[in-house]
């Protein structure tokens, strides 16, 4: 068993009340693209307070259709995601309960995914384009899309030696240290 089905069932281990994902940046505002550059995109606007997030995610659902854990997405108004070309090349398949994903056909490369019917997508800051401004192939993100916490880490590969917050599942739930044993209360 898994703690959190511990939990759930009654288990000995008990978890901690845990505060807030920290507050994530006022506004997201970038350019992207897939790989082969087909489609192109921008996100503009505000997090979503009540859904706002920027995680490294590690659930199964994420990792195995990414083909990598974990998994960096952050979350943009669905009506900040627009397509500026490239549209004809998009599809969306199903995921894991009413999780779909969005991706360029021609190249694969994932797009954003969200639960159907949400008010937000969760996209990839890999396909941001940012560019070193000296050119040349260093790229790093800017300090607001640096994720902010793992969550769903009782599904992680192997132990996370970072300062982020790790959340069992998610910042609802259990805080854990980097071996994913619950936090004592402060």
């Amino acid at each position: 068993n898994t703690m959190a089905q511990m939990a759930k069932e009654g288990g000995e281990t008990t978890f901690p009340k845990i505060k807030k994902l920290p507050p994530p940046e006022a506004e997201v505002d970038s350019n992207g693209q897939c790989l082969c550059g087909n489609v192109k995109f921008h996100c503009k606007g505000p997090l979503p307070a009540r859904i706002g997030f920027n995680v490294l995610c590690h659930c199964r659902a994420c990792s195995r259709a990414r083909g990598m854990s974990p998994v960096h997405l952050v979350a943009v108004p669905a009506s900040g995601f627009t397509v500026l070309s490239g549209s004809k090349f998009m599809r969306v398949s199903l995921g894991y309960g009413k999780l779909t994903h969005t991706f360029c056909e021609n190249c694969g490369t994932g797009l954003y995914q969200n639960p159907e019917g949400a008010s937000y997508v969760s996209v990839y800051p890999v396909n941001f384009q940012i560019e070193s401004p000296k050119g040349g192939p260093a790229c790093p993100l800017p300090a607001k899309y640096l994720p902010k916490a793992h969550v769903n880490y009782e599904n992680r590969l192997f132990d996370w030696h970072d300062n982020l917050p790790k959340y069992l599942i998610w910042p609802s739930g259990a805080q854990v240290g980097d071996d994913g044993k619950p936090l004592p209360e402060h």
